[in-house]
């Protein structure tokens, strides 16, 4: 017995949706979002800016950019 998605060869993935709005569900999608790692090295302290993808609710994050 196949289940899901198992004739795509893939797993099924479960949607996140937003509970912030109301009157519509908004789906979480990947975005790129700036970071900031602070590590120690050799007693030192440094600071690195990157990038990662993180699932967020593309309204909240319009939001918070303009913030």
């Amino acid at each position: 017995m196949m289940r899901h998605s198992a004739k795509q060869g893939g797993r099924m993935e479960k949607k996140v949706f937003c509970g912030k709005h109301f009157r519509r569900s908004v789906e979480h999608i990947p975005i790129i979002v700036p970071i900031t790692i602070k590590y120690k090295l050799d007693g030192k302290h440094c600071i690195r800016r990157d990038y990662e993808y993180q699932m967020r609710c593309p309204v909240c994050w319009e939001q918070e950019k303009n913030k």
